[in-house]
């Protein structure tokens, strides 16, 4: 949950600093402001939405190994919610996980016939997220923003 939560937040962070910089940058111009304030909402918004971006992509990386491990861990329960049996033979549990997909992203029904595949594919491994002791990049986006906010601040007096 905390790893969704994360993802969101830094979506959310990214749409809203780049309408800043647009918004911001359009505002300082319109009413004559300093050419340092102009650009200071213009490159820290923009730096701040790169740098959320960043931040939720590695964020995502880590709500999918959050979700591919929950799937791994549960899906004998989960075909047992959906009335199916357990087929002990990988391929017919394949099959039966293709089935499923096909019912659920495109409602294809369970009893259509799927063509077969010449080498059966899987899921490509997900590259590791460090989570070492250096800063997030939630951290230095806190940081940019509060640099150029006072850099914003400042400028009149520059």
């Amino acid at each position: 949950m905390t790893a969704r939560a994360e993802l969101s937040a830094l979506l959310v962070r990214a749409l809203l600093s780049g309408a800043f910089a647009v918004f911001g940058a359009g505002y300082v111009a319109a009413r004559g402001g300093p050419p340092a304030l102009l650009l200071s909402c213009l490159w820290g918004g923009t730096l701040l939405a790169w740098a959320s971006y960043r931040g939720a992509l590695n964020a995502a990386l880590v709500y999918g190994q959050h979700v591919r491990a929950a799937f791994d861990l549960h899906r004998a329960d989960l075909l047992e919610a959906l009335g199916e049996e357990r087929r002990p033979a990988p391929d017919a549990e394949r099959e039966r996980w293709q089935r499923i997909c096909l019912f659920w992203h495109r409602g294809v029904p369970a009893h259509h016939e799927i063509p077969p595949v010449e080498s059966p594919r899987t899921a490509p491994d997900v590259p590791y997220a460090s989570t070492g002791s250096s800063p997030s990049l939630t951290q230095l986006t806190l940081a940019c923003a509060a640099a150029a906010g006072i850099l914003g601040a400042l400028a009149p007096y520059v």
